[in-house]
């Protein structure tokens, strides 16, 4: 009996084994990226989904991407690139082993979309007044280093004083479109993803809130829009849009100027299935100038110095295809000289 026994068990642990092997085996899963005119696309973005396995890359220069270790035999991927229209292919990799090659196609003209003018999704061409959207490639591609002097570029465009807000205090920063004139108090409403960033008191704007590398894109709406928005909006509306993740991603921009002028702005942010988290951050100080000519300078002029930090940390959870809800906590200082020892001034929110 005792060695029949030990048979039966050898027997199930032999049975059992083969199980084990199959249950942990993993498939690699390689193939090319090329366009209509079988060219390699380099820098496409694939992500493959396998079940609850999830993973992304890049192609390299030869348009090759590669999966290793993938926990199943079948999934899909899907590929986009700048330029081409998304492609999606399924994949079986009945040998543990996998080849997709995936042809994409040009992508069709597509219409730009703003959501300032009826706080809803319209086209570009369907919003009841004039519309300027700069995309996140026009923020990257402007050598300023505030909001402000980015959204000089938007004809009508205009600030209370011509100083930009390295130098000028927040009170003097009111924003005005469509050339109804400047004044401390704004005649626009400034809003990022739809809260104000006006002063309830003195409708100014403290532009350097919005950390530039988190900025998805900027709508400005010329023309009225208080019937939407309240009296605020009396000459338009400017929101500034932020990133959403889709992926581990980070992003840094840093510079260094004359009179000291350091400068940091960063965005980092996760998916995790419905739920993202994202961090944006921007630190900026200068030493400034005396801002009076030599000839004319007494004992209370001083340089125009500023250094200013913001924080923002945001927690995302999608609702369906297209809904989102997210809280956002913020920290935001800044102290500056404006350019006399009596004008200092110093905020914190």
């Amino acid at each position: 009996m005792p060695k029949c026994h030990a048979i039966f068990i050898c027997a199930i642990f032999a049975a059992a084994f083969p199980l084990a092997r199959l249950s942990a085996q993993t498939a690699l899963v390689e193939g090319t990226v090329r366009d209509s005119a079988a060219a390699v696309v380099a820098n496409a973005s694939v992500t493959l989904q396998a079940g609850s396995y999830d993973a992304s890359t890049l192609t390299d220069i030869s348009g090759h991407f590669t999966f290793s270790s993938v926990p199943a035999q079948s999934g899909a991927i899907e590929v986009r690139a700048p330029g081409f229209a998304p492609a999606q292919r399924s994949w079986t990799a009945a040998t543990a082993h996998a080849v997709v090659d995936i042809l994409l196609e040009p992508a069709t003209a597509s219409e730009q979309v703003t959501v300032s003018a009826t706080r809803t999704a319209v086209r570009l061409s369907e919003t009841p007044g004039s519309t300027v959207l700069l995309s996140q490639e026009d923020v990257i591609a402007s050598p300023a280093l505030r909001v402000d002097d980015v959204l000089r570029q938007v004809p009508g465009f205009s600030l209370f004083r011509r100083s930009d807000s390295r130098t000028a205090n927040a009170s003097n920063q009111g924003v005005s479109l469509r050339g109804l004139g400047g004044t401390a108090a704004s005649r626009a409403l400034v809003l990022e993803d739809g809260f104000p960033l006006v002063d309830a008191f003195g409708g100014w704007v403290y532009w350097d809130r919005v950390p530039r590398e988190s900025i998805s894109s900027v709508e400005v709406f010329r023309g009225g829009a208080s019937n939407l928005y309240g009296s605020d909006a009396l000459g338009g509306v400017v929101q500034f849009l932020t990133r959403h993740p889709e992926r581990p991603a980070f992003t840094l921009e840093t510079s260094y100027g004359n009179e000291q002028t350091p400068d940091l702005s960063f965005w980092t942010g996760t998916r995790i299935q419905q739920w993202d988290l994202s961090l944006a951050s921007e630190l900026f100080r200068t030493n400034g100038f005396i801002l009076v000519p030599t000839s004319q300078r007494g004992s209370v002029d001083a340089p125009a110095n500023s250094r200013d930090a913001s924080l923002e940390l945001t927690i995302g959870h999608r609702i369906g295809d297209k809904g989102r809800v997210f809280a956002r906590g913020s920290f935001y200082t800044e102290f500056r000289h404006n350019g006399t020892a009596i004008q200092t001034n110093d905020t914190r929110m």
